[in-house]
């Protein structure tokens, strides 16, 4: 357990002057006052800066960006490639999946990461294809049903942006709904 524990400490801190996060000589210091006074390559220890915490904790984060986005990468796609006939499954999926988007969102809102962030842009995108494609389906030739569906979702994002303080999603929110504007102006 000990050596364990050591192991730990000192892949930490090899992963911290890997990435400057403390000033070299200060992590040799450490190093050596953990390894109790031998060169790291001389311990038994599985040293390296890979095995660090902080590097699979990075590690693990960056798999889980990349599958949020695939997912709604994938979600979209199903989402617009299904015929009008088959069209209610992937409705009810995308539902499902913007209601744990936003369980989760709000569940951790405190903690603003990027995973939590990229959730709710992700909710927030998935709703905003979800509107879409019900527009389009149910009210096929309808400018103003899908005009208002755009108008709606980009008010949502403005509320949501000002509330939750997000920048992204009050520029978002006030861009989209001056495009939409413009568009039923002058077009």
């Amino acid at each position: 357990m000990k050596n364990q524990r050591k192991e730990m400490i000192l892949n930490e801190i090899l992963f911290w002057k890997k990435n400057n996060l403390l000033p070299e000589h200060y992590c040799n210091f450490l190093a050596t006052l953990y390894a109790e006074g031998e060169e790291l390559e001389s311990t038994k220890l599985k040293v390296s800066s890979k095995n660090a915490v902080l590097a699979k904790e990075r590690s693990n984060r960056t798999w889980l960006i990349a599958l949020l986005g695939v997912g709604t990468i994938a979600l979209l796609a199903l989402l617009f490639m299904m015929s009008a006939k088959f069209v209610i499954l992937p409705i009810i999926v995308v539902t499902i999946a913007i209601v744990g988007l936003l369980y989760y969102v709000f569940q951790f809102a405190a903690n603003k990461t990027v995973i939590v962030t990229m959730a709710f842009a992700a909710a927030a995108l998935l709703l905003l294809g979800l509107s879409v494609k019900i527009t389009e389906v149910y009210l096929p030739f309808s400018n103003l049903a899908m005009h208002m569906a755009l108008i709606i979702n980009c008010v949502l994002w403005l509320v949501s942006g000002k509330r939750m303080k997000l920048i992204y999603f009050t520029i978002s929110g006030a861009g989209g709904l001056l495009i939409v504007l413009l568009n039923i102006i002058f077009f």
